[in-house]
């Protein structure tokens, strides 16, 4: 019997399920990788922009000044310059690594829901992450956000598109979408197999309980 074809909301709740492996689907496997170069990337350009921001700050401030020595104002600098980095780059670190693995699961979303591969799932995964990232600045700030998301994300989706139609043969995937659902099924088969052993053992065990 055919089972029935799942709807757009259990596609996407499929997403945070554990399998027969327990693990994630692949859509969303990629996502704490994702959020681990996006902080670090983050935190390196924040911190570049940090060290400029506390340099100028401290030449601004310290102009008048009487330091010890040469040696005493450059370890000052250097500690300004420092401080700036590790201040500004923990601060765009956390706020790009959470901004990438949202918008992330929210393409992933998105393209289950409409299980199709195309630039709108950019757009609106876009839309929505700039919409959630800025839900505590109001709604103007929601609505900018998620506009200006939208607008880069679609030029990227259609990069993506085009790549999927043009780059990638629509026979290549189907064959590659055979090769996932073969390795699932003989897994679930290993699993009946394996849970059969067991209970034969058991079954056997408790035999020889019995006659003792």
């Amino acid at each position: 019997m055919d089972q029935p074809e799942k709807s757009g909301w259990d596609r996407v709740k499929a997403l945070v399920q554990l399998d027969d492996n327990n693990q994630l689907a692949e859509e969303v496997q990629d996502i704490p990788t994702i959020i681990c170069v996006g902080s670090i990337f983050g935190f390196l350009l924040g911190g570049q922009y940090g060290v400029r921001i506390r340099a100028d700050s401290f030449l601004r401030q310290n102009k008048l000044t009487v330091y010890k020595s040469a040696m005493h104002a450059q370890r000052s600098f250097q500690s300004a310059k420092t401080l700036g980095f590790v201040r500004y780059g923990c601060r765009w670190g956390w706020r790009l690594g959470w901004f990438a693995g949202l918008y992330s699961f929210m393409l992933a979303a998105t393209t289950s829901y409409r299980n199709k591969e195309d630039a709108l799932n950019y757009v609106a995964a876009g839309a929505s992450t700039g919409a959630i990232y800025k839900l505590f600045g109001g709604w103007r700030s929601m609505v900018v956000a998620s506009g200006l998301c939208a607008t880069i994300s679609l030029p990227i989706g259609l990069l993506s598109q085009y790549g999927n139609t043009y780059l990638i043969p629509e026979e290549y995937r189907q064959k590659l979408q055979e090769k996932k659902e073969k390795e699932r099924e003989e897994w679930r088969q290993k699993l009946q197999k394996t849970d059969v052993l067991i209970k034969g053992m058991e079954d056997d065990v408790n035999k020889e309980t019995n006659k003792s």
